[in-house]
């Protein structure tokens, strides 16, 4: 596969932020009404815990100080907005993570520490299966999967989200020519907003099984299925509210635990429990605060001594500055 390097890069970066915000986590008692228990940007455990864990980067493998106490809001500082809220256009290694709060994929990281890579089934039922020459791959939904419109999650929904990918007019930026060169989709597939879904080279059955049909053989295919990017969007939510294309940003849906309250661009965005999520549908996420708060600040001293200070919990974008390290 020619994109797999790159592909393994922004997975990495992914995964450092993981591991970043593990390691700051507030250990209880700050003044953010952090709860101590904010172990991942979705206040969840996420990897393998070691009660205790110490020494250099011992939060790098292992989530250190792991508690089951849920509730709270988890409190957290960046020194610039995403790239772009929507699941198809995000780009940026700690937006894709950020995403995990509420967008779901067909395959998701069951772990993301330190170089504990390991990917599992998310909305699918298993890793998918595949043909001979890996030119095909099929996955089916699990039951009980709900947007936060109590709507069902579909293949269908899949196939739109995906095929979104294509309207390079509407939907610039993220990932996109990871999927546009591997996907099969006829000359000048311009995307569902002009072309409609069914013509690129998914294959919806029933409402919970999708087929994909490849340029060429890919046995690393469930990588691109964990990609924010091949989360579901549903098609008649972006229709009929207007939040088309650049604006499905504003507001996009949630297939995850959280959902989104309130995006005030460049300065914070808010995240609350998404009542249609189920728990018993996702073997991945294992949610602990009630809500999850990004502020943008874009001076670093600023946010080491916020920090410092207790009064947020972590950084979500990148390591603390040099300055706070030090202490």
């Amino acid at each position: 596969m020619k994109v797999h390097s790159r592909l393994a890069l922004a997975v990495g970066v992914v995964a450092v932020v993981a591991t970043v915000l593990s390691g700051c986590s507030s250990s209880g008692g700050g003044g953010g009404g952090g709860t101590g228990n904010a172990t991942s940007p979705a206040g969840q455990n996420t990897g393998t815990t070691k009660a205790g864990a110490t020494g250099y980067n011992a939060a790098f493998e292992h989530v250190v100080n792991p508690s089951t106490k849920t509730g709270g809001t988890l409190k957290l500082l960046a020194g610039g907005d995403c790239d772009s809220w929507d699941p198809q256009r995000t780009y940026y290694g700690w937006c894709m993570n950020m995403q995990r709060l509420f967008s779901r994929t067909l395959i998701g990281y069951a772990s993301l520490n330190g170089t504990q890579f390991k990917l599992g089934p998310d909305m699918a039922t298993d890793m998918g299966t595949h043909n001979a020459d890996f030119t095909e791959w099929t996955y089916t939904l699990k039951p009980g999967l709900k947007f936060s419109t109590g709507a069902p999650v579909t293949a269908a929904d899949v196939q739109w989200g995906i095929s979104r990918l294509w309207a390079s007019s509407v939907i610039f930026g993220g990932p996109s020519s990871y999927f546009t060169t591997g996907i099969k989709a006829p000359k000048n597939y311009a995307g569902p907003f002009k072309d409609g879904p069914n013509t690129v080279g998914m294959t919806v059955s029933g409402t919970d099984k999708i087929t994909f049909h490849l340029t060429g053989a890919n046995a690393d295919f469930n990588y691109l299925m964990a990609m924010a990017a091949s989360a579901p969007v549903p098609a008649k939510v972006e229709g009929g509210t207007g939040f088309v294309g650049t604006n499905y940003q504003k507001h996009p849906v949630a297939s995850g635990p959280f959902m989104i309250q309130s995006y005030d661009q460049n300065k914070q965005i808010t995240f609350v429990r998404n009542p249609d999520w189920s728990q018993s549908t996702d073997t991945i996420r294992k949610p602990m605060v009630d809500k999850v708060e990004v502020t943008v600040d874009s001076n670093p001293a600023d946010i080491g001594q916020k920090l410092q200070a207790g009064s947020y919990d972590g950084q979500a974008d990148k390591a603390v500055d040099p300055a706070f390290q030090a202490k």
